[in-house]
C-alpha cells in the first residue's frame, strides 16, 4: 500500500509542469535577451498559460522576474519567439480573466491588467515595448 502511495505521488509530481530556472533581474535595466529568450522558449514549451496563472496568483513574488523576462522576449529579433510569447501572454490574460468571478476584487483586476501589458513599468517607459504590446 505504501508503495502505491509513493508511486502515485511520483506520477503526479512528474505530470506537473516545471517552470524553468528564472533568470535574475539585472539592477536598473531590463532583462538581457541572452537570458530572457531561452527562458521564454522553455516556459512556453513546458508550462501551459493557465498553469502559470495559477502559480503566479499563488506566488506573486515571482511575477516581476517571470513577466519582465517574457517582456524582453517579446522584443526578440526572432519572429517565431515574438509570436509565441505574444500568443502565450494572450492565453495567460485569458486564463486569468476566466478565473475572476463576477464580483471581482481589485487585486484580481490589477493582476489581469499586469498580464495584459506583461510589465507595467516597462510599458510606461519603453516606447518599443509599448508598441509590441499594443500590437498583440
Amino acid at each position: 500500500m505504501r508503495f502505491i502511495a509513493i508511486a502515485l505521488v511520483a506520477m503526479l509530481s512528474s505530470s506537473i509542469a516545471q517552470v524553468p530556472p528564472i533568470p535574475p533581474l539585472p539592477a536598473g535595466e531590463w532583462p538581457h535577451a541572452e537570458a530572457a529568450e531561452p527562458f521564454a522558449r522553455a516556459l512556453v514549451a513546458r508550462v501551459p498559460a493557465a498553469e502559470l496563472d495559477t502559480r503566479l496568483t499563488a506566488n506573486p513574488e515571482s511575477l516581476p522576474a517571470i513577466l519582465r523576462n517574457l517582456g524582453t522576449a517579446l522584443l526578440s529579433s526572432d519572429p517565431n519567439l515574438r509570436a509565441g510569447v505574444g500568443d502565450y501572454a494572450t492565453a495567460l490574460a485569458r486564463a486569468h480573466a476566466q478565473r475572476i468571478p463576477r464580483a471581482f476584487r481589485d487585486d484580481e483586476v490589477r493582476l489581469l491588467v499586469t498580464f495584459q501589458v506583461i510589465d507595467p513599468l516597462r510599458y510606461g517607459e519603453d516606447p518599443e515595448f509599448r508598441r509590441a504590446i499594443d500590437a498583440i
